[in-house]
């Protein structure tokens, strides 16, 4: 597929929470706001660098890329910390990080930037690292997959 691995992450992540900004800037009308808003976003925000700095950390520490346009440069399948809890902690921050950028706009359309950044990280990005990990690691790799799920 020609977006399959293509596209890096966290530019994507970039390019969503830019969207979530635009549809703010060009829609106020459709935002609503409340008193904690700029608080609980912050809280998001740390939530998001602290699952994504744990696991570019584990990574780094297994000696395995963080390059996800490449999962065949994999060494290492990491089973724990971060990666105990969900295979994709990086993306996981990444969408915690653009619900934050919505709740921070109160921005109602933008909503929508969460669950098709999901989509897209399914379809274009997940999908295919993952049949490359199967190929690498295949009865570790199905072990993993039955016990950890794919986002939560």
């Amino acid at each position: 597929m020609r977006l399959e691995l293509k596209i890096p992450p966290l530019l994507l992540m970039f390019i969503f929470i830019g969207l979530v900004f635009l549809l703010h800037l060009f829609l106020p009308m459709l935002s609503i706001g409340f008193s904690a808003q700029a608080g609980l976003a912050a809280l998001l925000c740390f939530m998001a660098a602290g699952i994504c700095a744990v696991a570019v950390l584990q990574c780094h520490f297994a000696n395995t890329t963080v390059d996800p346009r490449n999962p065949r440069a994999t060494s290492d399948l990491i089973c724990s910390g971060a990666f105990r809890l969900s295979r994709n902690p990086m993306y996981l921050g990444f969408t915690v990080f653009i619900a934050a950028a919505v709740l921070l706009t109160g921005s109602l359309p933008a909503i929508a930037a969460v669950p098709l950044f999901i989509w897209y990280m399914n379809r274009y990005q997940i999908s295919p690292e993952e049949r490359q990990l199967q190929k690498k690691f295949p009865e570790a790799f199905a072990q993993y997959q039955a016990k950890v799920r794919r986002w939560l």
